[in-house]
Order: C-alpha cells, then sequence, then structure tokens
C-alpha cells in the first residue's frame, strides 16, 4: 500500500508484484477463455501461450514493485486515537491571549489543560460506548438461540452505520495523521513463514468437498476434449442440458485447469489437487497479509496472527471452508484471494489514490467472474460498500474503484440472467438463522468474536481506512436481515447460494483488527510502547486461546494425518475406480457405489456414472434423463432396499454396461448377481457385472 509498499523489503514487494502479476494473467485466461465458450476453439494450444504471456506478467509486475522508489515525504506514522480526536494545530501555545478590562489583550492560563480534559472525557465517553456495546452483541449472540439473530443483526449494523458517519466526518475534517511506520522486515518474514505454513497445510490436508463433482469433471472433460461445452458432461456427452442451474457457466478456473494439465503432461484431478493448492493456499494468505498491513494502525504481525489462528480453526464457519479449507475450487480462491486484495485496493484509492489500482481493480473484478458465478451476487455487495464508503469521504478514486471492480461482474450476471436456461430446480433462499451460521459458526465464543470482529474491528483503523472496512461489515451484514435473501433470489434466481454475499466480510482479517485497538489511556503508563505492547500481547493471547480451545481445526479432528502429494478423494473409491478402468465394456453409464461413482466423474469423462451424484438429480429433466431409474439404481448401491423386477428394468432401460456393488453389503451383491443371474467378478472392493 501507499504507506507500506516502499518501505517494505525487496523480497516483500516482489511477492507483492508476483500476485498482482497472478492476477493480470488469470484475467487475461478468462477474457480468452469467455471468447472459446462461445466459439468453441480448443483450450489447449492458447493454454500454451498463457504460460509464456503468465510468465512475462509476473516477471514484469514483480521486478515493477521492485523497481518502485520510495516516496519518504508520504511514509506517515500509526495514528493514535488521540491524533484522531484533535485537529492539528500549528503552534501548542500555553496560554491564549483575550482582551482584557482595559482594552490591553491578556494571557488565559490553563487552557491546554482544560482542552486535555476535554479530550480525556470524550475519549472515555467513546471507550464507554464501544465496551457497552461489545457487552449487548456478545450478550445477544448468546442468546440468539432463543431470541433469534435479527437481535444481534440489527445492534452490529447500528454501531456500524454511526460510526462510519463519525469517522466520516472526522476523515474530512482533519488530514491524515502524520509518522505511519510500516510493517518490519520481521513481520513480512513472519507473515511469509505462515503462508508457507498455509500452503503446506494446504497441501497435506485430505478430504475433497462434494462440489468437485462438478467442478473436476469440467477440467477433466477439457484436458480430454479440448473444448469447454455448456452442456452436460456429467451423465453424458453432451445430449443433456447442464445440470448447472445459475445460468452461462462463465467461470474460467476449470477450464484453466484442464488446459494447462493437458499442456504439462498430467492428469486433471492431479493438477488440481496437487499443483494448484499450495499456490493459491500461499497466495490467500499474502493476500491476507496486504489487506492486514493496509488496515492495521500498528501491530501488523500480531493482528495477522490472530487473523491466520481464527481462520484456522474455523473449520464449522465458511471463514475456514473459503479460506484454504477447499482452495483448489474457484468459490473458495475468489473469496481467499480476491476479496482482500478488492478492499485493499479500494482502500488505497480512500488514503492515497493511484490510477494502477483501477486497473488491478478491474483485474480483479475479471478475476472473480473467472473463478465463480456467485461473482456476480458478491462483487456488486462489495461495490454498494465502497461507494457507500465514497459517499461519506467524498472521494471520488474511490466511486471508480468500484465501478471498476463491479464491472466485469455485472456483465457476467446480466448475460447469465438474458442467456439462455440451462436447467435447474426451483431456487429458495436460505433462512437467515442458517444464513448467520455459515458467517460465523455454531460455538458461541466463535460467533462471538466474529461478531465483535466485524462490527468494532473497524474502530482500530485509520479514519478514511475505518470508514471503508465498516462499510464492507455493513454491507456484508445487511444480507442476513430477513427478506434480503428471498429479494436477491427473485432478482438473480440464485436460490440457495444467495447467502454468499456475506461473504464480501473479510471476517477472519476483522477479528485481527481487534489486537489493534488502543485502550484510553488510564494513567500516563498506558501511554508507553512496551506498556501498549504488553496490552495487545494481552488481548492476542486471549483470543487465540479462546479459539484453540472452542474453534474447531481444519484438519482432520480424527487425527487424520496429513497426506502429501495424493488427490484429496477416497483412496478406498480411488482405486476401485482405477481397477475397472481398463475394463472393455459396451457403451452406456456405469453404475458403482456412490463414493466410487463420484470419483469416476471427476477422473474421466469417457465413461459417466448413472447418478455421479444424487443432489444433481434434481438438475435434469425428469423424462429425458431417465429421473426415476437413475434414482432407483441408487438407493440399489446407498443400501436401500429396492425391487429385483425394478433394478433389471432400470439396468436394461438405461443400458448400464457396467453394474457393481460394494462387497460390505451382501444385500445389494444377491439382489444383482440375482438380476444378472451370472456370477459377479471381483474388482477392487467392488463385485461387478460386465455387459
Amino acid at each position: 500500500m501507499v504507506v507500506d509498499e516502499a518501505a517494505a523489503p525487496g523480497w516483500a514487494r516482489a511477492l507483492d508484484g508476483l500476485l498482482e502479476g497472478g492476477v493480470y494473467a488469470f484475467a487475461a485466461w478468462t477474457v480468452w477463455y469467455e471468447v472459446a465458450l462461445v466459439t468453441q476453439w480448443s483450450l489447449w494450444w492458447p493454454a500454451r501461450v498463457w504460460l509464456v504471456v503468465a510468465a512475462a506478467l509476473l516477471g514484469w509486475r514483480a521486478a515493477a514493485h521492485v523497481r518502485r522508489p520510495g516516496r519518504p515525504e508520504r511514509r506517515e506514522r500509526c495514528p493514535q486515537p488521540e491524533d484522531q480526536e484533535r485537529p492539528e494545530r500549528r503552534e501548542p501555545p500555553n496560554v491564549r491571549e483575550r482582551p482584557a478590562r482595559g482594552g490591553a489583550a491578556g494571557p488565559v492560563a490553563g487552557e491546554p489543560e482544560a482542552r486535555r480534559g476535554r479530550q480525556a472525557r470524550s475519549c472515555w465517553w467513546q471507550a464507554g460506548a464501544v465496551l457497552l456495546a461489545a457487552v449487548a452483541l456478545v450478550a445477544l449472540s448468546a442468546l440468539r438461540e432463543s431470541i433469534g439473530v435479527l437481535p444481534v443483526v440489527v445492534l452490529g449494523m447500528a454501531v456500524l452505520l454511526v460510526g462510519c458517519v463519525q469517522l466520516g466526518v472526522r476523515a474530512r475534517r482533519a488530514p491524515l495523521p502524520r509518522d505511519v511506520s510500516p510493517a518490519s522486515h520481521v513481520a513480512h518474514l513472519a507473515a511469509a513463514l505462515v503462508c508457507l505454513a498455509m500452503a503446506v497445510l494446504a497441501a497435506g490436508r485430505p478430504g475433497s468437498s462434494g462440489d468437485d463433482v462438478y467442478y473436476v469433471n469440467r477440467a477433466t472433460w477439457v484436458a480430454q476434449r479440448g473444448t469447454p461445452t455448456l452442456r452436460d458432461s456429467l451423465f453424458g456427452t453432451g445430449a443433456l442440458p447442464t445440470i448447472y442451474g445459475g445460468g452461462l457457466p462463465l467461470a474460467s478456473i476449470e477450464g484453466w485447469q484442464g488446459a494447462v494439465a493437458r499442456v504439462l503432461g498430467v492428469q486433471a484431478p492431479e493438477f488440481v489437487f496437487v499443483w494448484t493448492v499450495p499456490v493459491l493456499a500461499a497466495a490467500a494468505g499474502w493476500g491476507m497479509w496486504r489487506l492486514v498491513r493496509t488496515w492495521a494502525t500498528r501491530r501488523t504481525a500480531v493482528a495477522f496472527l490472530v487473523a491466520t489462528a481464527f481462520t484456522f480453526f474455523s473449520a464449522d464457519s465458511v471463514v475456514g471452508h473459503y479460506g484454504i479449507g477447499a482452495i483448489w475450487e474457484g468459490k473458495v480462491a475468489a473469496v481467499a484471494v480476491v476479496v482482500p486484495l478488492a478492499w485493499h485496493h479500494l482502500t488505497g484509492l480512500a488514503l492515497r489514490p493511484r490510477p494502477a489500482d483501477l486497473l488491478v481493480l478491474f483485474a480483479l473484478g475479471t478475476c472473480f467472474v473467472g473463478l465463480t458465478s456467485s461473482a456476480a451476487l458478491m462483487a456488486p455487495v462489495m461495490a454498494a460498500g465502497a461507494l457507500l464508503a465514497a459517499a461519506l469521504l467524498r472521494s471520488w478514486p474511490c466511486v471508480a474503484g468500484a465501478l471498476c471492480f463491479a464491472l466485469a461482474p455485472v456483465a457476467a450476471g446480466v448475460a447469465s440472467v438474458l442467456g439462455p436456461g440451462l436447467g435447474g430446480a426451483a431456487p429458495t433462499a436460505l433462512p437467515p438463522v442458517q444464513v448467520f451460521a455459515y458467517l460465523f459458526g455454531v460455538d458461541t465464543v466463535m460467533v462471538a468474536l466474529g461478531v465483535l470482529g466485524i462490527v468494532l474491528g473497524p474502530r482500530a483503523l485509520l479514519a478514511p481506512a475505518a470508514v471503508v472496512a465498516g462499510c464492507a461489515s455493513l454491507s456484508g451484514l445487511a444480507a442476513v436481515l430477513p427478506g434480503v435473501g428471498d429479494a436477491v433470489n427473485a432478482l438473480t434466481g440464485a436460490g440457495p447460494v444467495a447467502w454468499r454475499v456475506v461473504l464480501a466480510i473479510p471476517v477472519a482479517v476483522l477479528v485481527g483488527m481487534l489486537v489493534t485497538i488502543r485502550p484510553p489511556p488510564v494513567t500516563n503508563l498506558l501511554r508507553r510502547r512496551r506498556a501498549l505492547d504488553l496490552v495487545t500481547a494481552v488481548a492476542a493471547c486471549a483470543i487465540v486461546t479462546a479459539v484453540i480451545a472452542r474453534g474447531t481445526p481444519l484438519w482432520s479432528p480424527r487425527g487424520d494425518a496429513l497426506d502429501f502429494g495424493a488427490w484429496k478423494l477416497d483412496p478406498g473409491a480411488l482405486a476401485d475406480v482405477r481397477s475397472v478402468l481398463p475394463l472393455a465394456t459396451s457403451p452406456g453409464p456405469w453404475l458403482l457405489p456412490p463414493g466410487q461413482m463420484e470419483v469416476l466423474a471427476m477422473t474421466t469423462t469417457e465413461h459417466q456414472a448413472v447418478v455421479p451424484r444424487a443432489y444433481y438429480l434434481t438438475g435434469l429433466p425428469p423424462t429425458q434423463a431417465d429421473v426415476a431409474d437413475r434414482a432407483l439404481l441408487f438407493d440399489l448401491v446407498a443400501g436401500h432396499d429396492v425391487a429385483p423386477e425394478a433394478v433389471s428394468a432400470a439396468l436394461h432401460h438405461l443400458q448400464v454396461s457396467l453394474a457393481c456393488v460394494g462387497t460390505d453389503d451382501p444385500r445389494a451383491v444377491r439382489l444383482l448377481a440375482r438380476v444378472v443371474g451370472s456370477p459377479l467378478e471381483a474388482h477392487g472392493s467392488m463385485l461387478c457385472h460386465v455387459g
């Protein structure tokens, strides 16, 4: 940022440049992908060109950041609350002149002391109000199961709105305080080590997401066939409309993963689960560090460590899952990388405008589209928060930045709404209480910390940055109000994913900001730096201890060991699928146990599963896709009772060419052997009939 970048060590500025170059490179890929999606051109040869262009962009931006000259005249110190409370004075006089009785001017003693007294009282009043709000927020969070989530949401929005208006007025009246000290070299090194730890944890963390069946299948399709498709690739090879019900599949990350995997000569799942995970996790960590450096007025390293700890122990909420929990998915990468970088540059426009920030924000908006269809939901919410901050700060550069960021997502949303209907069940928005639980989790301590972070965390920032952060929380928290999800669903048809608008709030970073809040000066002792360091250390230890004690870690609670270099799939199911792939079968779908059918859909598009995922059956046309027969066969392999005659008819109707059941289900083994009338072959942990 303007305050911090020039004074950062060269290697840290190089990492800033690499991250920015990656943004430009993926934005360029997204533009080309949209062209290829319309024209149905192959993505294999553009991937070769893109690798060269990406390397050039990464080197260019890294070198540009390293060469960026320092601007000492703009270096400022971390503002203290008392700096923001009083406007600057040219000379602090000890006395004030006023006319005496005889007409001559005479001094008035004690004026500085009286002014300091008024400032101290004002400081104490504000501290008391913040403390009262904190107590009320914690109490309402604890009572949410009995009184609902509306009271805590309304109170939080009221506190945020009052604070944003107050700080906006203060920022317009007084210039930015001078003397902002950048993060130290040690802080940068600590942040880099934390990012490395995030990459290691994400790479070794076992487990996959149910949504990977769709996303990795699209990457595998491009790796094996070259062209992106608008049709279904899970249940067939383009004969059915896609089960994707959110409009046009404009996300380009799956096409990128498949095309680059083809160029590198690896399988798409390997590139998705092994190659991209550590890179994206490290990028997410460094993007969080850039935002912390922009927002934290002091103690940047401590704030970053607290934010990271909160992320690591938030497996029960989207803070953890959309941090590095499934970073290989586009929507998670969008939240973990694009959102913090966007708030970083929007805050930079509010503090020290640079034309380069506008270009980066436009590229970030384009990347948003390439990562997730939810960009059309989240980017306008973020832009609305930035526009509100711009209105309070009267900042035209911030207005321009918000528009640049939202341009591509809004265009993508319009294209999806006006595009052809692509199937999908009738959408329904989630209730506010469920959205609240998604955002903050279920443990009361973690919920209270999250609420305190997004409501009171902005109070620790500089006045302009505090307004931006407060408006970010305000715009996202408004989505939890009753009726907002239904309105978003009615406008966009987003249905159950309309809740993702709350992901515009960088919750973990705002929780980290809590340790940078400066307490009121009770005595002269608290004005000393060492005493403030002690207070910060105590607060950080208390938060981290509470997070570790009550949070749920991202690594498996069952104590599963980290598994590096492996696909994030069930190893038993993967072995079973690999054992049947060499089989020569007639054309037709394959019936396998549920887990094996999911893995089959992610590893190949040469063979289709009868039901790659049960949830996707609702997105198919009932008659055209023989949904009833597919559901009946899924019940067979899922352990439910079904009639042998119905199974025989469904196998014949769907022309199933391979039918397998698990050896641990003797009932299904007997039924399948009876239906096919011949012994079953053993393949892995399955018994199969080859048609």
